[in-house]
């Protein structure tokens, strides 16, 4: 809907509107993404949220008018800010052109107040976050630097891309073309172009900087933040759906040059677009759909979680369950086990008090990961005294399960 609504607000053009929407809504990838339990629709649909509101914002006269849309517009910032980290990237970034619109329509005043207004609402979730890591671990940049977050954790010592920008752009440019094609992104590059010079208005603004998420993936790349292997250069894939965060600017931008065609080109470029969109489903498509060819090549590489799970789904009793997320995450989900009965290192004032005493905070089962990467319970408590009043009832060659017993 919103990105319906952000190329019509641009265009007054239905088909502008319809042909992004079709650019989003049948991408195989995206298609595929909304059918998982990942975050990146969320994400999507808060960005473009923000988008959309901002532009209101912008295309309203009178700035005490377009408070509303601004506020929604910090609001939809402020949920993304909660669901990704891509989100805070994307506020800052909204934040700026909010400056810069504000200076220019309402003088320097003005400006400070409005985007002091937006940014008080839409930063409050990273201030939230930021309690919430205090509070749990101690630790205000414990989700960039704590036990379970430093980048080292995913991005090995041989990772191509680190050190290498151009390599690093390389990666990210193979990652946007298999997960929208070649065409759809020569023509996101070409359009923003035409976008910034045919339509030299403000309200273009919000659209065009979230194309700054390509920058700051290079970026983030470069530096060993996060991993990103595409196939073309490290010969397998890995978190490529982050190539997929283009779409959005994407299928709004394809939108805005299907409106500056005649009508009878409007229908056939109405009809390409789709056409090109769906490629990946074709057996022929250019790359196949990325985002779930990834996923089957873990399939079968969890034999040893799928027993112990197996195990739990047949014997748990819906009692406290003390278990390591990290790296276990398949465990409970398997094992249908609910998550409010589960103690983990993300439990507040538990995880601790949990590892130094089962007993003492009812603690019924331990699932602990040995092999030769063993998770913190099996550090902790492995042949340890704590265990005594637990009894081993599952071992495989890297999961031991313990039940606390009458």
């Amino acid at each position: 809907m919103f990105i319906s609504q952000i190329g019509f607000g641009l265009t007054k053009a239905r088909v502008a509107a319809l042909a992004g929407t079709l650019v989003f809504a049948l991408n195989p990838n995206v298609l595929y993404m909304q059918s998982t339990p990942m975050t990146e629709l969320l994400l999507f649909a808060t960005i473009a949220a923000a988008v959309y509101y901002v532009q209101k914002w912008i295309q309203t006269a009178d700035h005490t008018e377009g408070y509303p849309y601004l506020f929604a517009a910090a609001l939809a910032a402020f949920l993304g800010c909660l669901t990704r980290y891509e989100a805070w990237v994307a506020t800052m970034v909204l934040g700026a052109v909010v400056l810069f619109v504000a200076w220019r329509k309402h003088g320097r005043q003005a400006a400070e107040g409005i985007v002091l207004t937006y940014l008080f609402f839409a930063g409050a979730a990273i201030a939230i976050w930021i309690g919430w890591n205090t509070l749990s671990f101690g630790n205000p940049l414990n989700f960039q630097n704590g036990e379970y977050a430093k980048p080292s954790l995913w991005v090995s010592a041989d990772e191509k891309a680190v050190g290498n920008i151009v390599l690093a752009a390389k990666t990210y440019w193979y990652a946007m073309t298999e997960n929208m094609g070649v065409l759809l992104v020569v023509a996101m590059v070409a359009g923003a172009v035409v976008m910034a010079v045919t339509r030299k208005r403000l309200d273009v603004l919000p659209t065009l900087s979230l194309l700054m998420m390509a920058p700051f993936f290079v970026f983030a790349l470069t530096v060993g933040q996060r991993p990103l292997h595409v196939a073309q250069i490290s010969g397998d894939i890995y978190n490529v759906r982050f190539g997929l965060l283009m779409v959005v600017p994407t299928a709004v931008i394809v939108g805005y040059l299907v409106s500056l065609l005649s009508a009878r080109a409007r229908a056939i470029a109405l009809i390409l677009a789709a056409v090109i969109t769906l490629l990946p489903m074709t057996p022929a498509g250019p790359s196949g759909v990325v985002t779930a060819r990834e996923g089957q090549l873990f399939i079968g590489l969890g034999a040893e979680a799928n027993s112990a799970s197996s195990f739990l789904r047949e014997h748990y009793d819906g009692t406290v369950i003390l278990i390591e997320s990290f790296g276990n995450e398949t465990i409970l989900f398997t094992a249908r086990v609910p998550l409010t009965n589960n103690v983990y290192e993300g439990s507040y004032q538990k995880w601790d008090p949990a590892l130094s005493n089962p007993p003492g905070q009812q603690i019924k089962w331990i699932v602990m990961r040995g092999g030769d990467s063993p998770d913190k319970t099996y550090r902790e408590l492995h042949g340890s005294d704590k265990l005594a009043e637990y009894t081993e009832v599952f071992h495989n060659r890297l999961y031991t399960i313990y039940e606390r017993r009458a």
